[in-house]
């Protein structure tokens, strides 16, 4: 099954969600059959190298709502630009010849715990399938757009109208999180439900049947950490009045810390056999790859057993 995320390489944010994106690779990389696709607006640059390395397929793709964005709303046009790529999807797959009835959409902060296919091959969807945000029993007002199932045909049926809604109101969605307004208006009472599990929050109870972790909120990344722990943010900041930052945030903040310190050690080792002349057939890497998968595996295993005792 293909799995779509997307990204520009002019957003605010990159650099961070160069490293969320990473992680995510990795994860789906090690836990998941997904076969991984960037669309991407922007240059070639480490990250697009880092993605090839890492068996990714490129997509070099520009919103159509680009250059209104650019023109009205030129202050948006760095998060808004990257947000409306999975609007193209549907496109994409007609365009590039993929025959798929279903795709994988996820944000770039994610990360992948267990394999998804063997659920979403049971799974059907008019146009697409998604998960509550905050309030895990709220399906109808706060849903999700991190994580979607899409029907890629049906979606395809209503695209050109639906970007048509999306130029017409773009101002407005701008205040209405971008694509997930887009989507909560134009297909309001249509779209299906994805189990929890496929688009779990961090600061949602501890779970061990996680399929996919959505870290909607605030990232696991030290810059916004250190803002958290310093007490910088204010007191009516939306992550404090929503509880979004409690113990079970922190727990898989550092989940996802060790996941990104296993991704780098790895790139170092496979760096250093190259740089030695060490030609490791690719099948034994892949075998190499695979017993660390399974010692990691064992290991987060062990350390959330371990959490549940709040020994750390």
């Amino acid at each position: 099954m293909k799995w779509f995320f997307g990204i520009n390489d002019f957003s605010n944010y990159f650099e961070n969600y160069s490293q969320l994106i990473k992680v995510a690779v990795y994860t789906a990389n090690k836990n998941t059959t997904l076969e991984p696709f960037c669309i991407y607006d922007g240059q070639e640059n480490e990250l697009t190298k880092w993605l090839r390395e890492n068996n990714v397929d490129i997509i070099f793709h520009r919103s159509p709502h680009y250059q209104q964005l650019k023109q009205s709303f030129p202050h948006a046009l760095p998060t808004a630009a990257g947000a409306f790529l999975r609007v193209e999807i549907p496109k994409i797959v007609e365009i590039k010849g993929i025959k798929d009835e279903y795709v994988l959409y996820t944000d770039c902060d994610v990360m992948f715990f267990n394999d998804v296919v063997d659920y979403l091959q049971n799974l059907t969807c008019k146009y697409f399938a998604i998960a509550p945000q905050e309030n895990p029993n709220d399906w109808v007002n706060q849903v999700n757009t991190g994580v979607m199932y899409m029907n890629t045909r049906n979606l395809l049926d209503v695209h050109e109208d639906f970007n048509k809604f999306i130029a017409q109101n773009l101002g407005e969605l701008l205040k209405q999180s971008y694509d997930q307004g887009a989507y909560k208006r134009y297909f309001r009472g249509k779209w299906d439900r994805l189990d929890l599990t496929m688009n779990w929050k961090p600061y949602w109870k501890i779970n061990q049947e996680i399929k996919i972790l959505h870290f909607h909120g605030p990232k696991p990344l030290r810059s916004q950490l250190e803002t958290i722990k310093n007490n910088q943010l204010p007191s009516n900041h939306p992550y404090i009045t929503m509880g979004l930052i409690n113990d079970n945030f922190w727990y898989q903040t550092r989940v996802w810390q060790e996941a990104y310190q296993l991704m780098i050690e790895q790139g170092k080792t496979e760096l250093t056999l190259k740089n030695k002349g060490i030609d490791i057939p690719s099948s034994r890497l892949q075998q190499i790859k695979g017993e660390m998968n399974l010692y990691l595996t064992a290991l987060t295993h062990i350390k959330k057993e371990l959490a549940k005792f709040r020994i750390t």
